[in-house]
């Protein structure tokens, strides 16, 4: 990035995958009766502004839906040492980054990684003709005891067969904490007879993740 006082920074380049810059985690309920859970906005609901005075009004709508919705950013970029060919170097970041002032809990003072300590159970269910994979977990150490600083849990998915495995990419979903227990229903494009493993972790307002705790295999 260039301004007229010279370079501000460098070697900072669009995500390996061409990914946007900057995405956004909206709050939504995608089964009845479950916890509401973050999803990545897609490109087709933005951009969101409001559209009435009062903040918070439920009548305040973008084509989308409201704006208050919005409750982290999705950062990601690649870094690189600036040469090209054999002697290039690059690294993929992606952060998420919560927006405080739309919902989130209060930030907390975060210090050392946060601690899961639980496993993450998946099993694949089928009711009313429908695969899906119904992911639970209980309260990870640091919601409930120790540093109680954790504000989210954030889900992968990857493919294991067939083909080659696939690398856990972006997040699947996050799941706001506060909760005694969770459940995730995951029903996004499964194929099958694929074979998918999950992954958990915790995370602080640092935001710091926990060491990721793995599912089972499981085949729809």
């Amino acid at each position: 990035m260039r301004t007229r006082l010279g370079w501000l920074i460098r070697n900072v380049l669009r995500d390996s995958t061409n990914l946007p810059f900057f995405r956004y985690y909206k709050l939504r309920v995608a089964v009845a009766g479950q916890l509401p859970a973050l999803t990545l906005v897609p490109a087709a609901e933005m951009p969101m502004s409001h559209g009435l005075g009062l903040h918070g009004n439920a009548a305040d709508v973008s084509p989308a839906g409201r704006i208050d919705s919005l409750r982290a950013a999705l950062v990601s970029f690649r870094v690189t040492n600036g040469l090209t060919g054999a002697t290039e170097r690059s690294e993929r970041i992606s952060m998420s980054i919560p927006l405080p002032n739309m919902g989130l809990k209060n930030l907390k003072i975060c210090g050392s990684e946060p601690v899961l300590g639980q496993p993450l159970n998946a099993i694949f269910d089928n009711t009313g003709g429908i695969d899906k994979v119904n992911l639970t977990w209980n309260r990870a150490f640091d919601e409930s005891s120790g540093e109680r600083d954790v504000i989210r849990y954030v889900l992968w998915r990857r493919k294991l067969l067939p083909g080659p495995p696939e690398v856990y990419g972006d997040p699947l979903t996050s799941v706001a904490a506060g909760f005694p227990n969770y459940l995730f229903t995951d029903a996004q494009n499964l194929e099958a007879g694929a074979t998918y493993e999950y992954q958990l972790a915790a995370q602080d307002c640092s935001p710091k993740l926990s060491t990721p705790v793995t599912s089972t295999a499981i085949i729809p």
